[in-house]
């Protein structure tokens, strides 16, 4: 098996609508677009799969957009029978790659959508971790576990 070298963002746009604040529903969505062989100089094929990652904040909050590629390398016959995969079921079918692409696309994605939300002045689209006391966790623990009881 090959291996990935790494990303490109392509394009980013950010757009803060009318947000006001509040309690909002932030809803992600990665997503592969395309994969297309390239000869690299290295003697080596490359594939290249495109990918849309979005951070949608709701109607009339926010929107954040970001497409780009994941560049992965092997060899020459790898590398066509995976577009050929891709061409005919627009999906990766060995599950070790789709889910080193995908984390890719996610560690790829959130860095760029932390940093937009702040350019635009969204809440950022995962939760950070935080230091909290020991009543806090508590608290948290208590309300997480009343939560699952009730599913």
């Amino acid at each position: 098996m090959g291996f990935i070298i790494g990303e490109n963002i392509r394009r980013i746009h950010a757009e803060r609508m009318d947000f006001k604040g509040g309690q909002l529903e932030i809803k992600i969505t990665p997503k592969l677009t395309g994969a297309e062989k390239e000869d690299t100089k290295a003697g080596k094929s490359a594939i290249r799969y495109g990918f849309n990652f979005i951070v949608d904040y709701g109607a009339n909050n926010g929107k954040i957009e970001i497409d780009g590629d994941v560049i992965y390398l092997d060899t020459e016959d790898a590398c066509k029978a995976l577009t050929d995969e891709w061409k005919k079921d627009k999906n990766i079918k060995n599950e070790q790659l789709r889910i080193a692409v995908m984390n890719r696309v996610l560690e790829a994605g959130y860095k760029q959508a932390i940093i937009q939300a702040e350019n635009v002045k969204l809440p950022m689209p995962l939760q950070m971790p935080r230091f909290v006391s020991k009543e806090q966790k508590e608290s948290i623990d208590k309300s997480s576990s009343k939560a699952q009881e009730k599913k």
